[in-house]
């Protein structure tokens, strides 16, 4: 892998094209006040929430619901990025810098050689800078019917319909959702790839993950319903979840934090990614790959997490220590070192209340 200077671009806070507002995000949150003006929206916007779209700065636009935009260049290779944010309200930063992307897109659309649909997922959470309205949104994507009429749930099904449409072709499908955590962890950024065969992380999304400035990647083959497990499983995309550190209200992020990542998407965007020679970015860190060894499932009364509530993600645990345990049963670790990930001993009985992984391979 070659190695190249580092190089990054400045994202634009603002674009002009959503006057009287300035982004695409501003104008999200502020969908409720236009419904039923829509001459106060922007009105190339209202144009592209035609079945045709709109064309406008070389893209053919498609605005299919709130927080949804797509755009399709004139010439296009055959990669299609799906790049979503917000699942979850109060996760901010994600939402800002894939906001500014979309400026960066739009001001420079030479630069965007491969279609993009950019969702920011939960606007009405979003608004109150709150995890969700009624129902996580990110257990919300699979295939069963339902019935329940919950914002979160209708939105789920919203969601589902336009990934589905756009991620209908392309040879290359990929979906990258971006959240923030309110626990700490050991690796500050960390990917989840959901999976059905959890010994394989193509080695091109694994080259992107490390450019990217992701320190971990877990591979989960209990693809449950999030987002990118949905996308994953229904439309045959390579899916991940990227944890990108701590929550934080809007304006209080340090986006330098995601400047790997930010120039990463910007050569991916430009299809600079088939090129056949990879070249590596020198800040990028060693990328650890973790598999899931055991899956905790909280077995009711008498159930203890062995460690503090606000242990991080990827806190270790030696050989012979007692991870968790109940009257009748405990789970010790086997063999070198486990790590936890995502623990909660408050679920209910029967639901996950954590995961132990184990470190297969290192690149870098």
């Amino acid at each position: 892998m070659a190695e190249r200077k580092a190089s990054s671009i400045s994202l634009p806070e603002k674009c002009d094209l959503f006057a009287p507002y300035s982004s695409f995000l501003e104008a999200t949150l502020h969908w409720e006040k236009h419904l039923g003006q829509p001459d106060d929206y922007p009105a190339w916007l209202v144009k592209s929430m035609a079945p045709d779209g709109h064309q406008i700065r070389g893209f053919q636009c498609f605005h299919p619901a709130q927080g949804v935009l797509i755009l399709h260049p004139v010439n296009f290779a055959s990669t299609r990025l799906l790049l979503s944010c917000g699942i979850h309200g109060n996760e901010t930063g994600p939402i800002e810098l894939i906001d500014r992307l979309l400026n960066y897109a739009l001001r420079y659309p030479e630069a965007v050689r491969i279609p993009i649909c950019i969702i920011l997922g939960n606007p009405k959470a979003m608004l109150r800078q709150e995890r969700f309205t009624e129902a996580n949104l990110n257990r919300m994507f699979s295939t069963h019917p339902t019935t329940a009429q919950q914002y979160e749930s209708c939105r789920a099904k919203e969601l589902q319909k336009i990934t589905e449409h756009f991620l209908s072709s392309g040879e290359k499908r990929l979906h990258f959702d971006c959240h923030t955590a309110i626990r700490s962890s050991n690796f500050e950024q960390f990917a989840v790839y959901p999976t059905a065969h959890p010994d394989c992380l193509p080695d091109e999304q694994r080259d992107f993950l490390q450019e990217s400035g992701i320190e971990a990647a877990l591979i989960q083959n209990n693809t449950g319903s999030t987002f990118s497990a949905y996308t994953q499983r229904q439309c045959q995309a390579q899916s991940f979840t990227l944890e990108l550190g701590r929550v934080a209200p809007f304006g209080q992020n340090d986006l330098k934090n995601y400047q790997l990542l930010s120039d990463a998407l910007l050569q991916l965007i430009n299809n600079q990614a088939d090129s056949t020679v990879h070249v590596r970015n020198p800040a990028a860190k060693p990328l650890k790959v973790f598999n899931v060894v055991h899956e905790i499932i909280n077995t009711g009364d008498g159930f203890q997490l062995m460690l503090d509530e606000d242990a991080p993600n990827f806190t270790p645990f030696s050989k012979g220590a007692l991870v968790w345990r109940d009257p009748s049963t405990e789970y010790r670790v086997k063999s070198g070192i486990e790590f936890i990930v995502f623990p909660n001993s408050k679920v209910g009985k029967g639901q996950r209340a954590g995961l132990i992984v184990g470190i297969t391979q290192q690149y870098g």
